[in-house]
């Protein structure tokens, strides 16, 4: 009986330890993690689209230096998030449907539909997604020529899949400059977007949307970017994206809660005190 209560008391400890590491919702008799902070860098990335200029702005000038929070839940959605990813293209490879670069063991073969057997190990190749090297920098998930298109990846809950209409406005504003992106910079003329949502718990299901790319949507968010760039060194703040300063916390934006201050402009750094160019 005495090895049973050091037995359950050991799984309480064990269970403690767990829950206030990860904060969790169940009864702990510690405190919760508070989280992993790490000083935020804002990167002009495709991945960011919709830009907005005025986060970008107020960034820079912002006195306190920008945290990010990511929560064991966060951490954990992206950590299958990028499994997920692996795992598709590997056997997309493996079936010659996807186009790329291929590697493993250190050996990189390069512009080729399909994958193979490493001739090192003998396990299937990992896709190495294409780098989009210009002024907005991007990755993209996956080429297909068969249908002329770039393809991405998406994952979500296996309750939320059903629900899903249409991809994301979001997801299409950003697969839209990649697509833009890669053929400016392969000269190709890849013409549509294949979305793909898969089942975060049920790797089964998934869902697929074949959409249109929205035109110029690289070449104007290099356009904007200039000219937020142009703002921040005279000193104007230009207008952000978003409606109102809920619109911002729901999307995540750090700077939602002082995008709307009426008494923003004095709460900014002058541009002078900017040490380098952007």
């Amino acid at each position: 009986m005495s090895s049973l209560k050091k037995k359950s008391k050991l799984e309480k400890q064990a269970a403690d330890l767990i829950s206030a590491s990860i904060g969790s919702n169940k009864q702990s008799d510690l405190d919760p993690s508070p989280g992993i902070f790490y000083p935020q860098k804002y990167e002009f990335r495709a991945s960011r689209l919709p830009f907005c200029p005025r986060e970008m702005v107020i960034h820079h000038r912002y006195p306190d230096e920008a945290l990010r929070e990511e929560s064991y839940g966060f951490r954990f959605y992206v950590g299958i998030g990028t499994a997920v990813h692996e795992v598709i293209q590997q056997f997309l490879g493996m079936n010659n449907v996807l186009y790329g670069h291929w590697s493993c063991c250190g050996v990189i073969e390069k512009e080729r539909l399909g994958s193979r057997s490493c001739p090192v190990c003998g396990r299937p190749q990992m896709y190495e997604e294409y780098n989009i090297e210009g002024s907005l920098g991007a990755h993209v998930d996956g080429i297909v020529p068969s249908m002329n298109a770039v393809w991405e990846f998406k994952t979500t809950g296996s309750s939320n899949l059903p629900k899903l209409t249409s991809p994301y406005k979001k997801h299409h504003v950003q697969a839209s400059a990649y697509l833009e992106g890669i053929n400016l910079q392969e000269g190709w003329d890849l013409d549509k977007i294949v979305f793909v949502y898969l089942s975060r718990d049920r790797p089964q299901d998934f869902k697929v949307f074949v959409v249109d790319p929205i035109p110029d949507t690289y070449t104007d968010a290099v356009e904007s970017y200039s000219e937020a760039r142009d703002s921040l060194y005279s000193g104007h703040i230009p207008d952000g994206i978003c409606k109102s300063s809920s619109e911002g916390s729901w999307s995540g934006c750090t700077y939602a809660g002082i995008c709307f201050s009426p008494s923003l402009d004095s709460m900014l750094l002058p541009v002078s005190s900017l040490r380098k160019k952007i």
